[in-house]
C-alpha cells in the first residue's frame, strides 16, 4: 500500500502594520484634537462653571437697546473744527457688530466665542448687553473734547465724577472703578451721554487694550486706549430709561497689555489716568432740574472730583452761628456723599461746581442775593434754590424764630430713604467702603464685583472693608477667602494667586493641576492680623503665565483665550472679632468718628476763629459725619475747655496753640514752633483767586503725576524755606501717602543674621538665643520705662520735620475712660485750609493712622507714628469670650510679657511639684 505523505500547508504571517495602524489612530487622533480641546476649553470655561452658579441671579432675556445714531457735531466758537466721530468698535462684515464687552448676570466677557453663547448663559444677558447674535450696540464717539463754555452754550451740563477711594488711575493688565451717580427725576428724562477723558502710558498696546463702560451693571461700548502722548475724548450714548431716578451705578474697566514685553514685572508699567475734569456724565437740556435738598447729590463737583461748599453767614460771627454752620455742614454731606467736601466761608462763590450754603433766621438773611426766589417763609424751612447768574445752587436753612431753624436743621440732618437702580444702591453702600460690624461671610457680589473671565497674565481686583473701630487685631484667629473659579490648562511655571491685605502679602496657593481646573470653595486663610480697625484694602492676584508669553507676539495677544476666571460668588468669612478699642489710634478717628461719638457732646475748640480755622474745621466735621454716618453734635467754643472727660476736638494754627496744648498730645512746642518758624506769616493770597493758567497747570500736574487735586501746596525744604514745585522727569507718579514708618531694628537685624549666618548653623541659633534673651531683656526695661514716665506724667515728644504742612496727633484724657484730644495744626492758618482740604482726599484720609500722622500737601505722603503706650476703651458689656479673645490679643502684641510668665507659671509649678513630692510620702 502506498503511503502518501501529508504536508500541511502553512499559514502566511499577518501584516503587523495593521495592527500598529490600528493601535496607534486612536492615539493619533486625540493628539490632532489636543489643541483644539484646549481651546475649547479656555473659550467654554465659563460655561463650564455654569454649574457652580446654582444661587446666582437669573434674569430673563430682553431685546437689547436700539441703536443710537450718531448726530453731526458742530464745532463750537474760538474750538477747533471736529474730525468725523470715529466708530470704537467696527462693524463685521454683513452688518453684525463687532464683538464688545458683555456681562452676563455680574460676568464680564471681554469677546464672544465664534459660535455664540450657550443657552444657559444667553439667559443671564441683561437688557440692553451686547449680545453675539448680530444686534448692534450703542455706539461710541471718539472726537475732540468741548470745554465748559461750550457745553453750555449748546445747552448741555458736564457732571463731573467725584474722587472715590480707587482714585482715577486705572492699574495694571485689569482695573475698574466705579461711583454711584445721583440722578433727578428730570435728569432721567433727558438725553444722557457720558465723556470720558484719559491719558494712557506709552506702554499699553492700543490693539489690545480697551476701556469698558458699563452703566447699571449693562456693558454700553468699549474704545481702544490709544493716548500716551495727550488725553483723548470719547463719548458714550446711554439708550433712554437706562437710568433711573435717585442712584445708578457707573462703572470703567479697563483691559491693558503691553506693547514689547510679556513678563509679570511689566504689567505694573500700564495704566490708564481718568481726566477728572473732563470726564463726567452729559445731560442735555435739563435747566433748574434741582427742586429740593434731596437733590443736592446731583449737583456737580468741581474739576478734582470735590464738593466745594461756600458756608455764607450773614452780619457778625458768633459762636451760635458757627454751632449752625457745623450742623448743616454735617447735613450736607450726609446727603451729598460726596467723599471731599470741602468747606470755605464768605460770600457767595460763582461757578457751576459745588454749593452755596446760607443758614440763619429769616430776617437776618433776607438781604442776602438770590434769596427772593425762596418765597414766603412761615416755619421751618430747607430750600434748594438753583444756580443763576454765574452763582452756584443755593441751600437755604432758615425759620422765623430760632426754634424753626433748629427744627430746619434736625430736618436737613434726617436725608430720605436712597431710591434708584439695584446696582445703584449696591455702588452706594460702597462708596466709602463695606461697613463690617462683627462675623459673617461677605460675597465678592455684595462688594459689586461681578464675575470675569480674563486672558492676561496678572489678574487683580480689590475690593474696601471698613472694620469696626473698637476691633482689637491680632493674630487670634484665620480670615478665610473661599474662591469660585477656574484656570485653564498648560499654564506656564508657578501659577499662584496671593492675597493682598493693605499692600502687604497675606497667603498664597499654588495653582498645582497642570490639566486645569473649575474649583469651588478654594479656601485661602490668612492672619487676621493683617486687617486693622477702620479702613482696609483686600486684593486677589492671580499670576497666570503661559509658555506663549516666551515668543511675546502682539498679534497673539488680541483676542487671546481665557485663562483664568473669578466668579462674583466666592467670599470672605470673617470670624468673631475682640471688642475692645486700643487708643490713641487715629485710623479710629478717620473711619468712624470714634471716640467722638461716645459722648453726647463733643467740644470743637477753635483757639484762633478766624475764615481758614473756621473753614477747617467745618470740613472736618464734614468728614465726621460721613464716617459716624450721622450728625455729631459739636460744641464750639473759643475758650480751653475745662471739662476733661468730653472728647475734645482742637483745630488752630501752631502760633495759637499753648504749650500745655502740645505736650497734652506729646508735641514739644519750642521743636513745633522752630521747626515752623519760617512759615507762621504766610505769603498774601490773591483776592481774584488762581488765574486760569495756574488752574490748567495744577490740573495737568495732578493728572500726569496721579496726585490728589487738592496736595499741591508749594514744596518747603528740610530748613523750612519754601521752594517752586519742581516736576522730575519720569518720576513714578505712583500712589501718593507712601507710610514711611520704619521698621523695628530687631527685625534688621533678624534679616542680616540670616542672610550671613544662615538659618541651620549651630552658630546661628546660639546667635538667635543671644539675641532674643537681649531683646527680652530691653524690652521688659523700656516697658518698665514708659511705665514709670506715664505715672510721672511725662509723654513721648516727637520732632516734627519743617517740609511737614500738617500735623494730627491724639491722646487720652485722663479724666474720662472714653475720650480723647485730638489736635489739628498747621504753619499758618492758610496752610491749615489748604492741607486739611488735601488731608480729607479720600487716597490721603484713608492712611490717617497711629497717635501722630504728618502730612506734606506738596505731594500727599503721609508719615505715621505709632504710639508707645496704648489703652484700652471698653465699647460692649463684659462676656467671656470677648474677655478671652482680647487675652490673647494683648499677649501676643506683649510677647515679653507671655514668656515671662510662662517662665515663672513653669517655676511655679516646678516648686510645688517638688515641695509635695517632698512631703509626701513615706521617708526612707
Amino acid at each position: 500500500m502506498m503511503e502518501v505523505a501529508t504536508v500541511s500547508a502553512k499559514r502566511p504571517a499577518p501584516f503587523r502594520i495593521w495592527r500598529f495602524m490600528r493601535l496607534a489612530a486612536p492615539i493619533l487622533a486625540l493628539a490632532a484634537l489636543a489643541p483644539l480641546a484646549t481651546d475649547l476649553r479656555a473659550q467654554g470655561l465659563l460655561d463650564a462653571a455654569g454649574a457652580l452658579q446654582s444661587g446666582a441671579r437669573s434674569i430673563a432675556p430682553q431685546e437689547a437697546a436700539p441703536p443710537v445714531v450718531p448726530q453731526e457735531r458742530q464745532a463750537a466758537p474760538g474750538q477747533p473744527s471736529q474730525s468725523p466721530p470715529e466708530q470704537a468698535a467696527p462693524s463685521q462684515p454683513g452688518g453684525a457688530a463687532a464683538p464688545s464687552p458683555m456681562l452676563q448676570g455680574r460676568r464680564m466677557v471681554f469677546g464672544a466665542p465664534p459660535g455664540g453663547l450657550p443657552q444657559r448663559i444667553r439667559s443671564f444677558l441683561p437688557r440692553g448687553s451686547a449680545t453675539d447674535d448680530g444686534r448692534p450696540t450703542p455706539n461710541v464717539q471718539s472726537a475732540p473734547g468741548q470745554d465748559g463754555e461750550a457745553l453750555r452754550e449748546a445747552g448741555v451740563e458736564l457732571r463731573r465724577m467725584p474722587v472715590n477711594l480707587h482714585g482715577y488711575r486705572l492699574r495694571g493688565e485689569i482695573d475698574a472703578t466705579e461711583w454711584p451717580v445721583y440722578l433727578t427725576d428730570s435728569d432721567a428724562r433727558s438725553r444722557l451721554r457720558f465723556r470720558v477723558s484719559y491719558l494712557t502710558a506709552i506702554s499699553v498696546m492700543p490693539e489690545a487694550s480697551v476701556l469698558t463702560l458699563l452703566v447699571n451693571d449693562v456693558a454700553l461700548g468699549q474704545t481702544n486706549l490709544q493716548a500716551p502722548s495727550g488725553t483723548r475724548y470719547v463719548v458714550f450714548d446711554i439708550p433712554p430709561d437706562l437710568m433711573r431716578p435717585g442712584w445708578n451705578s457707573i462703572r470703567l474697566t479697563a483691559d491693558m497689555r503691553h506693547r514689547v514685553d510679556c513678563s509679570l514685572g511689566a504689567t505694573y508699567e500700564l495704566w490708564t489716568q481718568i481726566d477728572a475734569a473732563n470726564t463726567g456724565l452729559l445731560v442735555s437740556g435739563a435747566p433748574a432740574r434741582v427742586r429740593d435738598a434731596q437733590d443736592i447729590a446731583s449737583l456737580a463737583p468741581d474739576s478734582f472730583g470735590a464738593f466745594p461748599v461756600r458756608a455764607v453767614i450773614p452780619g457778625r460771627t458768633t459762636i451760635g452761628s458757627m454751632d449752625q454752620i457745623m450742623k448743616a455742614v454735617q447735613g450736607v454731606a450726609l446727603r451729598a456723599r460726596f467723599l471731599q467736601p470741602v468747606v470755605d466761608m464768605g460770600p457767595a462763590a460763582q461757578g457751576d461746581a459745588g454749593l452755596n450754603l446760607l443758614v440763619g433766621v429769616y430776617k437776618d438773611i433776607a438781604r442776602q442775593p438770590g434769596v427772593e426766589g425762596l418765597g414766603a417763609v412761615t416755619g421751618p424751612r430747607v430750600a434748594l434754590l438753583p444756580a443763576g447768574a454765574g452763582r452756584r445752587p443755593m441751600l437755604v436753612v432758615t425759620g422765623q424764630t430760632s426754634q424753626d431753624l433748629d427744627a430746619a436743621l434736625e430736618s436737613l440732618a434726617r436725608p430720605e430713604e436712597a431710591r434708584g437702580s439695584p446696582s445703584g444702591l449696591a455702588a452706594l453702600a460702597n462708596y466709602r467702603g463695606l461697613r463690617v460690624s462683627g462675623a459673617g461671610r461677605i460675597s465678592l457680589r455684595q462688594l459689586n464685583i461681578p464675575s470675569v473671565e480674563f486672558n492676561g497674565r496678572l489678574f487683580r481686583v480689590g475690593f474696601d472693608l471698613v472694620l469696626p473701630p473698637d476691633f482689637y487685631t491680632s493674630d487670634y484667629a484665620k480670615v478665610r477667602l473661599r474662591l469660585d473659579g477656574g484656570y485653564v490648562a498648560g499654564l506656564g511655571p508657578e501659577p499662584q494667586i496671593s492675597i493682598s491685605v493693605n499692600g502687604r502679602d497675606a497667603a498664597t496657593t499654588v495653582l498645582s493641576r497642570r490639566d486645569g481646573e473649575v474649583f469651588r470653595s478654594n479656601e485661602i486663610p490668612f492672619p487676621l492680623g493683617r486687617l486693622k480697625p477702620g479702613f482696609n484694602r483686600v486684593e486677589i492676584l492671580a499670576r497666570v503665565p503661559s509658555p506663549a508669553d516666551k515668543a511675546c507676539d502682539p498679534v497673539a495677544a488680541i483676542g487671546a483665550p481665557k485663562r483664568f476666571l473669578l466668579l462674583d460668588t466666592s467670599e470672605l468669612i470673617i470670624p468673631t472679632l475682640a471688642r475692645v478699642a486700643d487708643m490713641p489710634n487715629l485710623a479710629l478717628y478717620a473711619s468712624a468718628a470714634f471716640p467722638l461719638t461716645l459722648g453726647e457732646r463733643t467740644q470743637l475748640f477753635l483757639p484762633s476763629p478766624d475764615r481758614s480755622a473756621v473753614g477747617a474745621a467745618a470740613t472736618l466735621a464734614a468728614q465726621m459725619a460721613l464716617a459716624a454716618d450721622r450728625v455729631v453734635d459739636l460744641d464750639v467754643t473759643v475758650t480751653p475747655p475745662a471739662d476733661s472727660t468730653q472728647s475734645t476736638l482742637v483745630v488752630a494754627p501752631a502760633g495759637a496753640l499753648s504749650d500745655a496744648t502740645l505736650a497734652a498730645v506729646g508735641v514739644d512746642a519750642a521743636a513745633l514752633k522752630s521747626a515752623w518758624a519760617n512759615r507762621q506769616n504766610p505769603a498774601p493770597a490773591d483776592p481774584a483767586g488762581l488765574s486760569a493758567y495756574a488752574q490748567l497747570a495744577r490740573q495737568r500736574t495732578a493728572l500726569t503725576r496721579n496726585l490728589p487735586g487738592y496736595c499741591m501746596m508749594p514744596k518747603v525744604s528740610d530748613t523750612g524755606v519754601v521752594t517752586p514745585r519742581q516736576e522730575t522727569p519720569g518720576a513714578e507718579a505712583g500712589k501718593p501717602g507712601l507710610d514711611t514708618t520704619a521698621l523695628p531694628e530687631r527685625d534688621v537685624l533678624a534679616q542680616w543674621n540670616e542672610n550671613i549666618y544662615g538659618r541651620t548653623s549651630l552658630l546661628a541659633q546660639v546667635r538667635g538665643l543671644f539675641n532674643n534673651i537681649v531683646s527680652l531683656g530691653s524690652g521688659m526695661a523700656s516697658g518698665a520705662k514708659s511705665l514709670v514716665q506715664d505715672a510721672s506724667g511725662k509723654r513721648q515728644t516727637i520732632q516734627v520735620p519743617a517740609p511737614t504742612s500738617l500735623m494730627m496727633a491724639q491722646s487720652v484724657l485722663r479724666g474720662g475712660q472714653s475720650a480723647a484730644l485730638t489736635l489739628v495744626t498747621a504753619p499758618n492758618g492758610a496752610d491749615l485750609f489748604d492741607a486739611t482740604a488735601c488731608l480729607t482726599d479720600p487716597l490721603v484720609w484713608s492712611q490717617v493712622n497711629g497717635q501722630k500722622t504728618l502730612l506734606d500737601a506738596a505731594s500727599g505722603e503721609v508719615t505715621t507714628i505709632a504710639p508707645r503706650e496704648t489703652y484700652f476703651m471698653p465699647t460692649t458689656v463684659f462676656s467671656v469670650v470677648n474677655a478671652r479673645l482680647v487675652a490673647a490679643s494683648w499677649l501676643s502684641h506683649n510677647p515679653s510679657v507671655y514668656v515671662v510668665s510662662s517662665l515663672l507659671v513653669a517655676i511655679f509649678l516646678g516648686g510645688t511639684t517638688t515641695w509635695l513630692l517632698r512631703n509626701i510620702g513615706r521617708k526612707q
